[in-house]
């Protein structure tokens, strides 16, 4: 069998040697003229639809809040990283609204009391209640505050 490894390079060898010539591939065509610029309209880019953001704070503790599709509820809490304490949600609010990534903290002046924002996007019509609790998540203890929010996502 390894005599015939010779014999069928020769013969491919052979072959390719004998096989016409390929054509080189066609030139391309020329570019068209270019239109005068006052015949060519400038080219638009979609327009962007900003998402409208609902803000609500602990002074909107009870509020009752009437949302459409896609809209974004971002809550502002007062918050106090450095006691350990944190607002924690206590209740699921899907498949009406879920949550739109991590919440933020932003410290305050002096490293003092700061800001924590939550994210949530209305997903689809239906009733939901969103319980947020500031408590201390490893002490165990009830929570020291807790402010309630009401959606209607229509």
């Amino acid at each position: 069998m390894f005599r015939r490894i010779p014999v069928l390079c020769a013969a491919l060898l052979t072959l390719a040697a004998c096989s016409p010539e390929q054509a080189p591939p066609p030139a391309p065509a020329p570019a068209p003229a270019a239109a005068p610029a006052a015949a060519t309209a400038p080219a638009r880019e979609p327009a962007m639809v900003p998402v409208p953001v609902v803000v609500l704070t602990d002074a909107d503790d009870g509020r009752a809040v009437r949302l459409q599709r896609d809209e974004v509820v971002e809550v502002r809490l007062p918050a106090d990283r450095g006691s350990g304490f944190t607002w924690i949600p206590a209740e699921n609010v899907l498949p009406v609204m879920r949550t739109d990534g991590m919440p933020h903290y932003e410290a305050g002046p002096a490293d003092g009391p700061g800001t924590e924002t939550w994210r949530f996007v209305a997903l689809e019509p239906g009733h939901a209640h969103l319980v947020f609790d500031y408590l201390q998540p490893l002490g165990g203890a009830a929570p020291a505050r807790s402010v309630t929010f009401h959606f209607d996502v229509e």
